[in-house]
Formats: structure tokens, C-alpha cells, sequence
């Protein structure tokens, strides 16, 4: 007799099974990628939250159209968003009858014309809405500094052109930031790959904000460490972004640490003292055009997305705790070891 499982893992679509109280009791590998989490014994309607067109919980609308989903043969493949990690996802729903199992069998296929049209719809109105703030201020100080002409003091002709500086990167790192997050939705960033030093990367990156006036970070790093193998660009750019994060949205010293994790990887912990991240918006963190709550109009949601999509370009993981004595948030990464840098 074949392995239920087994033939779940030879389909081709996301599938899961769910029992007639409603709680997931099998799903294959391909769906636990796309919620990025394992969905078995957790109720349906909490692992799986799909929703219609209305926003209207589905599970919920079967319900009371049809009374127990188990007890029908087949519901016909409907359009509806499935909620996981990066966010909202399109997808094409079938519910069949599991007559062993005495529940249903949820099918969710991929609906990309949707998909692109939402992507496509985001990204524009994310960098048309990231781009009319410094656009505006560059035009309203070219303006002033045109009106003004040989009568600007040294001291306010340096401020105005200070200012278009600060927006004219602001605009760039937005334009880095699309064109990244294209690439990852392509099928990844390219890297040149070599033995790079953490540590080396993470003071590096004190220093540098240290010139900018910041002062609440340190380094906290195990002796001895063996190389990473990363591409050193790449690698500052995640830890760069994962830094400016800490120092926005959390408060207190910003603690960078770094350590051996096995014998494969390294471990690198970027902690602050803040109030930390709620447990139920940890799993949403680094997908695509997510914002902090306590300013969600603030930068294009697109950087921990790039971080992501840097970190799993080196083959390494991601994912977000909580500091223990602060309560603070703490982005973990690892990225594995150089060769056979620590030995046989």
C-alpha cells in the first residue's frame, strides 16, 4: 500500500490534508516552502489563512455556504490570497473530499498572471511613492539655489547642496534595492564567492557608522573564527542593511556577535534593545515590501527582503529571536565556513 505521504511529495502543487475538526494533519514539502513553515497540527484556518477577492475568510464563507467542507465532494478551483511569510500570495484553491482521512484535501496552485500583476502594481506604486519625496525636495533646492545664484553664502550653498547629496543616495539605494529584489524574483544574485573575515566585515561596518556620528554599537565576537565563504559585497550590504534596521527601528546598544555554529557555519546576531518584534509578525519580517508598524510609509519594505535573498544566495538561513535579557529584536543569519577552514 503506498505511503500517503509519500504520494503527497510526488505532486507537483502545494497540498495539504485536513481533518474534519479542521486541524492540517499532512502536507507535502513544496507547500511548507511556501508558508515557509510546517503547517501540520496547527488549524487549518491559522496555518492556511486564505481569503477571497472581499478579503472574506474562506474557511469561514464555506463554512456557511456549504456547512462542513469534508462533506462535499469538490470544491471548484476559485482565485483566492493565501497569507504567508513574503506576504499575500495569489493562488488557485481545490478542495476535494479525503474519504480515508475523513476530511479534505486542499490543492493551491499558483496563480502568476495574478501574481505578476500584484508584483508588478507594487513595485510601481513603491518606488513612484519612495521617489516623490526626494525628487520633490532635489527640484525645491535646485530652485532655490538657481533664485539665489551668486547671493548664497558659502556656508548655505554647502547646506542646499548637502541636501540634494543626502536624497540623490536616497534615491539610488531605492534604485539598488528594486533592481536586487528583481534579480531574487528571477532566481537569485549572482556572487564571486571567497574566504572573507566576519569579524573584519562587522568592525568595519562599526567604523563607518562610528564617522557618522553613531556610537551605540559593538562588536562581540568568539577568538579564533575560521573564514566565511561569502561574497564580500554582498556581505556588507546585508549586514549594513541589517545594522541601519537595528539602529531605526530599535533603541539602545546595538550588539553585533559573531561565533562558530558546528562545524559548517557561522553564526552572526545582530541585536539591539528595543521593544523587539511580536511573535505573530516574525514570520512576515523579511518578505517583500514590509514596513515597521511605527511607520509603515518609512523606506520601500524592500531591504530585509534583499537580506534575505543575499543570506540564501550563500546557502544560509535566516530567521528572527528575541534577546533574552533585553527583549530587544535579534536578526540571525549563517553563512557557511571556507572549505575545511576548521579542520577535519
Amino acid at each position: 500500500m503506498s505511503d500517503p505521504a509519500a504520494v503527497l511529495e510526488e505532486l507537483p502543487d502545494p497540498v495539504a490534508v485536513v481533518a474534519a475538526d479542521g486541524t492540517v494533519v499532512t502536507a507535502n514539502e513544496r507547500l511548507r516552502r511556501l508558508l515557509r513553515a510546517d503547517p501540520v497540527g496547527h488549524p487549518a484556518e491559522d496555518a492556511l489563512p486564505l481569503v477571497d477577492a472581499r478579503g472574506q475568510d474562506w474557511w469561514a464563507c464555506a463554512r456557511e455556504r456549504r456547512g462542513d467542507p469534508a462533506l462535499h465532494a469538490r470544491t471548484p478551483e476559485t482565485p483566492l490570497w493565501l497569507a504567508t511569510a513574503d506576504g499575500d500570495r495569489p493562488v488557485l484553491a481545490t478542495a476535494s473530499h479525503a474519504r480515508a482521512e475523513g476530511g479534505v484535501v486542499l490543492v493551491l496552485r499558483p496563480d502568476r498572471r495574478r501574481a505578476h500583476e500584484a508584483a508588478q502594481s507594487d513595485l510601481v506604486a513603491t518606488v513612484a511613492n519612495e521617489l516623490r519625496g526626494p525628487v520633490t525636495t532635489i527640484r525645491g533646492v535646485a530652485s532655490q539655489l538657481q533664485a539665489l545664484g551668486g547671493e548664497a553664502s558659502p556656508d548655505r550653498r554647502r547646506y542646499l547642496l548637502s541636501l540634494i547629496g543626502t536624497d540623490g543616495e536616497r534615491i539610488a539605494r531605492l534604485l539598488d534595492e528594486v533592481v536586487d529584489a528583481s534579480r531574487i524574483d528571477a532566481g537569485g544574485l549572482p556572487l564571486a564567492l571567497e574566504p572573507v573575515d566576519v569579524e573584519a566585515v562587522l568592525r568595519d561596518l562599526v567604523d563607518r557608522r562610528g564617522l557618522d556620528g553613531v556610537q551605540r554599537m559593538r562588536v562581540d565576537a568568539e577568538p579564533d573564527l575560521p573564514p566565511a565563504l561569502a561574497d564580500p559585497d554582498r556581505l556588507d550590504q546585508a549586514l549594513a542593511s541589517l545594522v541601519d534596521n537595528a539602529l531605526t527601528h530599535g533603541a539602545g546598544t546595538v550588539t553585533l556577535g559573531v561565533r562558530a555554529a558546528g562545524r559548517s557555519d557561522i553564526l552572526v546576531r545582530v541585536a539591539d534593545e528595543g521593544p523587539g518584534i511580536a511573535p505573530a509578525d516574525r514570520p512576515r519580517v523579511f518578505g517583500k515590501f514590509v514596513r515597521g508598524h511605527e511607520d509603515p510609509r518609512r523606506g520601500s519594505g524592500l531591504g530585509l527582503y534583499v537580506v534575505r535573498g543575499i543570506v540564501e544566495a550563500h546557502r544560509g538561513r535566516i530567521w528572527v529571536e528575541e534577546e533574552p535579557s533585553s527583549g530587544g529584536a535579534v536578526l540571525c543569519l549563517t553563512l557557511p565556513i571556507a572549505g575545511d577552514a576548521r579542520g577535519p
